[in-house]
């Protein structure tokens, strides 16, 4: 018997065992979409909220807009130097490979 086969029958013999065979295989096809809309959705909201409490301490406190503003450059430089770094670290990885071949 085929092994496809051999799973229908122990799943018409089982119910409880076809409920496992299809939530496995929704897990294994949908499993991580769900889980990344949910950190989407949580990171959102996250977000929001932040921005929320951010502008209330800016109305409260104007000097504190010059910190944030500060963080935003920071974070900024860091992306960018994060960015070179990965482009310095293709780049030998290219010359390595090229003269490996040589």
């Amino acid at each position: 018997m085929h092994r496809i086969l051999a799973l229908k029958f122990a799943a018409w013999l089982d119910p409880h065992f076809e409920v496992w065979i299809f939530s496995t295989i929704d897990q294994i096809i949908l499993g991580h979409y769900r889980e990344m809309k949910e950190a989407t959705i949580e990171q959102l909201e996250a977000e929001k909220e932040w921005r929320e409490r951010r502008d209330q301490l800016i109305r409260k406190n104007p000097e504190i807009a010059k910190i944030f503003q500060l963080e935003l450059k920071i974070t900024a430089a860091e992306k960018r130097r994060i960015k070179a770094f990965k482009a310095s670290m293709a780049q030998l990885k290219l010359e390595f490979f090229r003269e490996s071949k040589e």
